[in-house]
């Protein structure tokens, strides 16, 4: 234990002074003045060996005794105990406390592990650059980071470690989720600063998909439409799926876009069909229809900012057949309707009309008739412009010697008709009459047969009366009347035109040649070939025997 230098001092003298004592006791030695102990000027030091030293040069400023003292005995002079010594007499003023010394430290070797130094912050700063949205190209830079620098990036995606390149390229699967890129700079090997930033959540373009989660391009481009198949009565579901970030908002819009003024008065939902229905919270295509038809529309998905349009078509098929619908029409009259859709120097100015009207028939399934009416007009350049009004019942008439053109078509209980899915034409008809002297042939002008497709059979009535005409088609047919009205002059067919039943469809033997309405061109030139282009096309439509087509297509 370490002592204070006084108490050293202290120690020394009280022990001094009772070595004397028991000397001079011993000795019967006696003196006249009692020793005293005297405070050593120096300090005390410590020998190697662990004694200690006493410095005994009395202080020049101790006083003498004086000789008239008198005599102490020494009996009266107390002996202190051992353990608690008297202190003798200490001048006033101590001398100076000699410092304690220092004693070195040792540390010994730690046996924990070594921590990670710390990465002080950067100096400078980490910006990102590019837009976050799934596809896109982002890249790291780093500025001001303390020279000399070895910087190293690493990318996480909200925690997860994506790479370690300074550029990145936007995955799908990290469509929502924040982007982090971190710059560390390395000096003689150990981190020494490191900054990082960050991106906001990742956006991604809504996309249109299937079940499965596979992109669906169809109706995304201009090339061609999604189709949406369904039956006639019958009902049906089709769910429309999108992806994206932020989730996806679907809604039903127009498939023809353009000037307000062209959907005024309009909702998208006015493109569907009657008894279907869109739920844009579910993308729920849903219902049923009556009407075979193809229904044209559109369906949007909106994320965020961005948007993607999907353009639909809803083809409603027919139900199988249960029945046949008859088409027919006084041939004269329509094929003045049909030139006047061509240019009017095709013809002879005065050979063309620039309006009129002719009428059709409709024979339904059940045998009931509906009368069609159409006024037409034109100026003598391609298209006419006309009017149909329809009236239940009338007979099929055409004057004596005049030409009744018929078509048909099997039709289902909704009175759709029944096409081939592939080439969009219905099926070939038969026409058989009770009397014996018509001519039923394919029509040289209005059969659509060189057209590769379905046209007109003729039936030409050489005697005026009531006649009965069946149509048939597959395992259905429709029988109805004719009403053949006199006339003062009959053109009659040749002997050589058989009389009878013809396949529609099938090559009519040739009959004698005449004249349409038109001057300089008969019915086997190119110019007939033109017009029965468009006798054909017409009477498809006009029979039904294509799928229609909402009006806004």
């Amino acid at each position: 234990m370490r002592r204070s230098n006084s108490t050293v001092r202290r120690a020394c003298a009280v022990g001094t002074t009772i070595a004397l004592v028991g000397l001079s006791t011993g000795l019967g030695i006696m003196t006249a003045t009692s020793a005293s102990a005297v405070e050593p000027t120096s300090s005390t030091t410590v020998a190697d060996s662990g004694t200690t030293a006493v410095d005994t040069t009395p202080s020049p400023s101790a006083e003498a005794p004086s000789a008239d003292a008198p005599a102490t005995d020494p009996s009266s002079t107390a002996t202190p105990p051992a353990d608690s010594p008297a202190e003798p007499a200490v001048p006033a003023t101590d001398a100076p406390a000699a410092p304690e010394p220092t004693v070195p430290t040792t540390d010994a070797p730690s046996t924990a592990p070594e921590s990670t130094p710390r990465i002080a912050a950067a100096a400078g700063t980490v910006t990102i650059d590019g837009d976050a949205s799934v596809g896109s190209k982002l890249t790291a830079e780093p500025s001001g980071f303390t020279a000399p620098t070895t910087l190293s990036y690493a990318w996480t995606a909200d925690g997860t470690p994506v790479s370690q390149a300074q550029t990145y390229v936007v995955k799908a699967a990290d469509a929502g989720k924040v982007l982090t890129a971190t710059v560390t700079n390395t000096q003689n090997g150990v981190p020494v600063e490191s900054e990082s930033a960050q991106t906001a959540p990742v956006t991604q373009a809504p996309v249109f998909v299937d079940e499965a989660g596979t992109p669906i391009t169809a109706g995304t481009t201009e090339e061609d439409d999604l189709t949406v198949s369904a039956t006639a009565g019958e009902r049906f579901s089709y769910t429309f799926r999108a992806t994206g970030s932020p989730k996806p908002v679907l809604s039903l819009d127009y498939y023809y876009t353009g000037d307000e003024d062209d959907h005024e008065g309009e909702t998208p939902a006015d493109q569907l069909p009657e008894g279907v229905s869109f739920d844009p919270a579910t993308g729920v295509l849903s219902g049923s229809t009556e009407d075979a038809s193809a229904y044209d529309f559109a369906v949007t998905a909106t994320s965020g900012t961005q948007t993607v349009t999907q353009t639909v078509e809803l083809d409603v098929v027919a139900a199988a057949p249960v029945g046949l619908e008859a088409y027919a029409l006084d041939r004269a009259t329509y094929l003045e309707f049909v030139k006047s859709g061509l240019p009017t120097e095709w013809f002879d100015e005065e050979a063309q009309q620039h309006s009129g009207s002719f009428r059709s028939w409709i024979i339904k399934a059940d045998g009931s008739v509906v009368t069609e009416k159409t006024d037409w007009e034109t100026d003598g350049s391609f298209g006419s412009g006309f009017t149909t009004t329809d009236t239940d019942g009338g007979t099929p008439t055409v004057p004596q010697g005049g030409t009744l053109l018929l078509s048909g078509n099997l039709v289902d209980q909704y009175g759709n008709p029944v096409v081939d899915e592939e080439t969009g034409e219905g099926a070939d008809i038969s026409v058989r009459s009770n009397v014996a002297s018509d001519v039923i042939a394919a029509d040289p002008v209005a059969d659509g047969s060189f057209l590769g497709g379905s046209g007109f059979v003729g039936v030409t009535f050489p005697h005026a009366s009531v006649h009965r005409l069946t149509v048939s088609a597959a395992d259905f047919s429709t029988a109805f009347d004719v009403q053949v009205t006199p006339t003062a002059a009959v053109t009659v067919p040749t002997a050589s035109t058989p009389i009878g039943t013809v396949q529609h469809g099938t090559k009519a033997p040739a009959q004698a040649k005449g004249r349409l309405a038109y001057t300089g061109a008969d019915e086997t030139s190119p110019l007939a070939w033109a017009l029965g282009l468009l006798v054909a096309g017409a009477g498809l439509i006009g029979a039904r025997t294509v799928r229609r087509r909402r009006a806004q297509r």
